[in-house]
């Protein structure tokens, strides 16, 4: 099961998970300061095309933070952005799991009111062999696996609801 998540912001955090394991994760600017929404959007559908073009399948599922606390062109933003993620996954026909971030940060450090550099050192901790760029990664892996435990309880209580 190929899982993308997503932590959408104007920087972008990205992870890729095969079952329950890390493939690939970084991060992408979909633009400079000031920027127009709907260029922004248009970048994180190329951003999702490269991510399809690397050497695994499309995704089932894709995970995203769920928008809070920001306020004004923030806000906005984070709405468009998982507009057009939800738009993708039914392209693509995929799962969609939003994830709160409290639910993120408790998936990766066993403390939901964890900071920005916690984060960092849990997902950098857990994936040794991976290259984790910053925080957005780390936020897009926490939000990754997350999903892949809702997924799992999911696939778990179907089998065994008679």
């Amino acid at each position: 099961m190929i899982l993308y998540a997503l932590d959408p912001a104007t920087v972008t955090g990205w992870a890729i998970f095969d079952d329950s394991s890390l493939v690939a994760c970084g991060v992408e600017r979909l633009g400079p300061k000031g920027e127009t929404v709907g260029t922004r959007i248009v970048r994180l559908g190329e951003m999702w095309c490269q991510l399809a073009g690397l050497p695994w399948p499309m995704p089932r599922h894709v995970a995203y933070e769920r928008a809070f606390g920001a306020r004004g062109h923030g806000i906005l933003l984070q709405h468009a952005l998982i507009g057009e993620i939800n738009r993708l996954a039914a392209i693509h026909r995929c799962g969609v799991h939003p994830i709160s971030a409290t639910t993120a940060k408790k998936a990766l450090t066993g403390h939901g009111g964890a900071d920005k550099h916690a984060m960092l050192a849990a997902a950098r901790a857990q994936y040794p062999n991976h290259i984790i760029k910053d925080h957005n990664a780390a936020d897009a892996i926490a939000v990754g696996l997350a999903a892949i435990r809702r997924i799992d309880t999911a696939l778990i209580e179907e089998r065994n609801d008679p």
